[in-house]
């Protein structure tokens, strides 16, 4: 029956319900309808969409999404090109969420490989991916069996189909920008770099290196584990070989210890060099394939070495093989311990290295049948050994190549690390070596050490193994090497039993026990009067040691970071041990027997057990165990309401409740400053709007070595508790004397503080008032209560409160610089009062923070600056001194805009008298506007108010071409220049246009030049009609501001609130403030 198209009347009812069928019905899915591909050169109305089908390659979808990305991309850029031929701000780049996106659809059974290779561009920063579902109309062709035309059914009916599309938006490509940035001026760069999109964040279990479910980390551990039993195939082939060559070669002991030197030399040479490079260009994957291949390689070269029959030839190749394995080691060793969860670390490596110890039993007993089979024929023998290397070549070749292939064609490709990924591993438990410099990783070199020596006292029991049990039991070669095979055995169980322990006990434990007895049984094993019994100690020592090495190797990354490959390279560089104790194993062997011999390992593997007794007994054991656990990652959502009353009983939520529940009530007891209806708050609010109004205007005072203005929110917090302790019957009255004692104390932390981040703190973006004044604030309340409040200077001491209050203080870090020039900026003032308060409230009600809230590796100074690049201890130790106090340099502000600009402002003053002398009052503007003005300014100046046309008194503040402006004009620069009205004066506009401003990094800060020339007259040798040079600028240190002067200062602002004689009587009480018994008297006059 042929097919037909469906009516729509039809087709609307099966949208609604499909038509039932007989069983005997036969259904046909026709082809999905869909429209035509674009061309990737099509633009933006046409939409770029790549259909995946069940049975579509994997990297084909992804080629043709890259392909289709890169024509979108070049568009980009021709956009970019084209606006800057125009000069067009309208055509610059265009945001992210207007990129041209790629769509990718599939149904049915493709929709699992669409959602793969959703997860493939997730985890590349340069994508960003939407997953979204629709329905598409599918048609059914029906066919009846003959015989049953009697059944009313449609010959094909309609249904909706499910369909995933994972929506692809490329971003900007780093390498095209690269190559197009020289063409830009630095004001396109500057647009350019602000309209890059920011790569996305995944969401990741921080505790986790490289983050994977158990699945997903399935495919890689399983790959690693089958290259680490390659490995143990060859160890236990190259451990027999030793006395192979005694015999065949007829060497003596000492010379047969070639192959072990080789190496030895080998891990020395190849891990940090070649290997390390690779493993930090390129990761653990290509890393792993370089040493397969390299140990391929050296595989291949046995054959020429056994034709030849020549030592030196074998311990050539053996060199270029155990490169190859240094190479492995250096990648697999590490990824096993980082691919997961940090606390099963040590027991996924000894579960993995005990699976390598099977192979290698496996191996040593093959040896002992093929090598020492038939002794009488050595040729044979060495023949024999040529097909193993051989073989052992081949499956390095494909495991290379399983690997190779893994990262190109794995869902999700082969997962690496990042050193970012490494810092925040780090960064999940307080550790106090982290931010250490390398040399002083005491952790990590006593983990070297002990590695060294291990390996060394391994080695040279390993390659006299066979000697020593002939020797002692009187046995033939063969039954000495079946021997050794039982010790390799003893090995593996001795990894598993450590994996099984280390699941119930910390592993740091386990090593001290297990290290401990192995160093019991070799000493028995050297000493001569334990007769055949020494071999059975060596073979029982090969179980406790097992676990050893892989531990130690897994316990010294810990904690280290960024750095974690670098320290894998030296970890697996003391793999060359051996070159340093076989061979003086061998020479003793060689002049007092092979049962003296023993001695040389007894004490290197004495000086390895060091290690596990000092990570047990020393002071960062417990630091290890945290960073073994780090964070569990959160498996449970609770719902938060009841989490919020389940825990409202718990003693911090009593704690903040003591502290805060007194601000609950009516009584409003403190001032808010310039209310002219005298309005109250509590201390809370009060500290926020006072701290919000003291820098409104930018009038306040200045710390010039960092930009803080100190005293807004240290002042703001002291006045609103003071206040609202006074009005606390139990209070005691505060004097005049504590309550600047208080101030000069937490301006004085508030300015070490930010001298230990500056000027990276303030590069990064950080406003330095706001997050250290939280800080002094908390400190300068704490103080005031200690002095005032009976009882609470022995309870601080006791309760260690003001620490508390630091770090209270601390973690409400507030205020970014991009705020400049808008309310929010004078709110970090506010806050920053507010949060000290709040801080040192709670922390004398015994609300606690961490210890070690500033210096810690996740603490203050790191998070707010770059890390390990403040300098908090030097400054701390100056705290109190002679000659050393900050507030000697705090300064005060003349003018209500940024300090960095008041030198260009006196100078424009300055030079406002030499034009009136020269054209008298009524004639300055016309001078003015016939001039045009230069100012030479330090580089800071235009960094911070280079704004050149404000558009309101905020922006004008940074604005030095408004300063020097209406310094011209008016020959002061007080807030009513600064009035919204001024700005946009039509005068002062004019003028403003008129001034240019250089920075010149020769100036100091409070110096500027300020040069005045007639454009259509340039002067001659820079002999200018106007000029000024301003040394040090009123408000500096050199030349602050006297008694006077300040006091006119605060009679003037405050004038235009409250009235003449108030300011008068307000200036008067502040300024004797330190005489005055009781503050209240001062601050109800507010």
């Amino acid at each position: 029956m042929a097919p037909s198209k469906p009516s729509k009347e039809s087709a609307g009812n099966a949208i609604k319900k499909m038509p039932r069928l007989p069983s005997n019905a036969k259904v046909t899915k026709r082809p999905i309808m869909r429209p035509a591909i674009a061309s990737p050169y099509a633009g933006k109305q046409e939409e770029k969409i790549v259909y995946v089908s069940s049975k579509m390659p994997f990297m084909s979808a992804v080629s043709r999404v890259r392909y289709l990305l890169k024509h979108v991309d070049k568009r980009e850029m021709q956009s970019i090109l084209e606006a800057k031929r125009k000069k067009s701000s309208e055509l610059g780049l265009k945001p992210h969420q207007e990129s041209e996106p790629v769509m990718l659809k599939a149904t049915g059974k493709a929709i699992q490989k669409a959602l793969s290779l959703a997860m493939f561009f997730q985890k590349q920063p340069e994508y960003a991916v939407k997953i979204t579902t629709s329905s598409v109309q599918a048609i059914d062709d029906i066919e009846v069996p003959e015989g049953d035309d009697d059944i009313d059914l449609p010959e094909a009916r309609l249904r909706q189909t499910s369909v995933v599309e994972r929506l692809s938006t490329f971003r900007v490509c780093a390498i095209m920008l690269k190559s197009l940035y020289s063409r830009f001026s630095r004001r396109e760069r500057q647009e350019i770099d602000e309209a890059k999109p920011t790569p996305p964040k995944l969401e990741q279990d921080d505790s986790q290196a490289v983050p994977l479910t158990a699945r997903q980390a399935f495919t890689p551990l399983a790959l690693i584990t089958v290259s680490a039993c390659l490995q143990g195939l060859t160890a236990g082939f190259s451990v027999t070989l030793n006395k192979h060559f005694q015999d065949t070669l007829h060497l003596n002991k000492l010379a047969s210890t070639g192959l072990q030197v080789a190496h030895a030399c080998a891990y020395l040479f190849g891990a940090p060099t070649f290997a390390h490079f690779v493993l930090r260009r390129w990761g653990y994957r290509w890393c792993l394939i370089m040493g397969l291949t390299i140990h391929a390689l050296g595989a291949l070269l046995f054959w020429p070495s056994g034709r030849l029959a020549s030592f030196p030839f074998f311990c050539v190749s053996f060199f270029i093989m155990s490169c190859g394995r240094a190479s492995i080691d250096m990648a697999e060793t590490p990824y096993i311990a980082l691919c997961g969860p940090p606390r099963y670390g040590e027991l996924r490596i000894n579960l993995i290295q005990g699976l390598k110890a099977t192979c290698a039993v496996a191996s040593a007993v093959l040896a002992s049948y093929v090598v020492f089979a038939d002794t009488s024929n050595r040729a044979t023998t060495t023949q024999s050994l040529m097909y193993v290397y051989l073989a052992d070549a081949v499956l390095g070749i494909i495991l290379a190549g399983v690997f190779f292939f893994a990262g190109r064609y794995l869902p999700g490709g082969f997962p690496e690390t990042t050193d970012a990924a490494l810092e925040v591993q780090a960064a999940n438990a307080s550790c106090s070596w982290t931010a250490r410099p390398l040399r002083k990783q005491v952790n990590l070199w006593l983990a070297v050490a002990s590695v060294f020596c291990d390996d060394g006292s391994g080695a040279a029991i390993l390659a006299f193994f066979v000697n020593f049990a002939m020797k002692s039991e009187g046995i033939t070669a063969r039954v000495a090497t079946q021997r050794m095979s039982v010790a390799i055995a003893t090995v593996t169980a001795g990894r598993f039993a450590a994996a099984l322990l280390m699941a119930y006990f910390k592993p740091r434990h386990i090593l001290l026990v297990f290290m401990t007895i192995a160093l019991l049984l070799q000493v028995g094993a050297s000493i001569p009067q334990t007769g055949p019994a020494g071999t059975w100690f060596l073979i029982s020592e090969a179980f406790f040691r097992a676990c050893v090495h892989v531990t130690v190797f897994t316990m010294g990354l810990k904690g280290l970071g960024k750095r974690t490959r670098l320290a894998a390279g030296f970890l697996t560089a003391a793999h060359c041990g051996g070159a340093v104790f076989a061979p003086i194993t061998g020479a003793v062997s060689d002049r007092w027997g092979v049962r003296l011999g023993q001695v040389v390992p007894t004490i290197a593997l004495g000086i390895a057990w060091l290690y596990p007794v000092w990570l047990n007994m020393g002071p960062l054991s417990k630091e290890i165990d945290e960073l073994s656990k780090a964070v569990r990652g959160g498996d449970e959502e609770g719902h938060s309401g009841g989490c919020a009353i389940a825990g409202s009983d718990h003693a911090a939520v009593q704690k903040a409740l003591a502290a805060l529940q007194p601000f609950f009530a009516q009584r409003k007891p403190c001032s808010i400053f310039g209310s002219t209806d005298k309005i109250k708050g509590d201390a809370q609010h009060a500290a926020l709007l006072n701290g919000i109004a003291s820098h409104v205007h930018d009038y306040d005072d200045t710390h010039l070595d960092t930009i803080i203005h100190p005293t807004g929110p240290v002042a703001s917090a002291l006045l609103a508790w003071a206040q609202h302790q006074n009005d606390d019957t139990n209070g005691t009255p505060i004097s005049g004397k504590q309550l600047l004692l208080a101030l000069i104390t937490g301006i004085e932390v508030e300015c070490k503080l930010g001298l230990s981040v500056w000027p990276k703190h303030y590069d990064v973006g950080w406003h330095i008032t706001g997050t250290v004044g939280s800080v002094g604030a908390a400190v300068a309340v704490c103080k005031l209560m200690s002095m005032t409040v009976p009882g609470a200077s022995e309870l601080q001491q006791k309760e260690n409160t003001m620490v508390h209050a630091i770090g209270i203080a601390a973690t409400q870090v507030t205020g970014l610089r991009e705020m400049f020039g808008s309310d929010t900026k004078s709110f970090h003032v506010g806050r920053a009062a507010q949060n000290g308060l709040l801080a040192a409230l709670l922390a004398e009600k015994g609300f606690t923070s961490s210890e070690k809230t500033l210096e810690a590796h996740r603490g203050w100074c790191n998070v707010v600056c770059e890390t390990g690049s403040f300098k908090l201890n030097s400054y701390v130790e100056e705290l109190g001194k002679a000659g050393k106090w900050e507030i000697e340099k705090n300064t005060f502000k003349p003018f209500p805009c940024g300090i960095v600009k008041h030198p260009a402002i006196d100078a424009a003053i300055r030079m406002r008298e030499q034009i009136v002398a020269a054209a008298g009052e009524t004639g300055l503007l016309a001078a003015l506007k016939k001039l045009s003005f230069m100012a030479l300014v330090h580089p800071l100046v235009l960094e911070l108010t280079a704004k050149r046309e404000p558009i309101d008194g905020l922006q004008a503040k940074f604005s030095v071409f408004h300063g020097v402006a209406v310094g011209l004009l008016f020959g002061k620069a007080g807030p009513a220049q600064y009035a919204d009205d001024v700005v946009t004066d039509a005068d002062v506009v004019a003028v403003r246009s008129l001034i240019n401003a250089i920075g010149r990094p020769d100036l100091q800060r409070d110096e500027a030049l300020l040069h005045a020339m007639d454009p259509e007259n340039p002067p001659v040798d820079g002999n200018f009609p106007y000029s000024v040079h301003v040394e040090h600028a009123i408000g500096s240190i050199a030349a602050p501001m006297n008694q006077g002067q300040l006091q006119q200062k605060f009679t003037d602002q405050v004038t235009l609130r409250v009235g003449k004689d108030a300011a008068r009587d307000m200036s008067e009480a502040c300024f004797a403030i330190l005489a005055c018994e009781d503050i209240a008297n001062v601050l109800n006059r507010f």
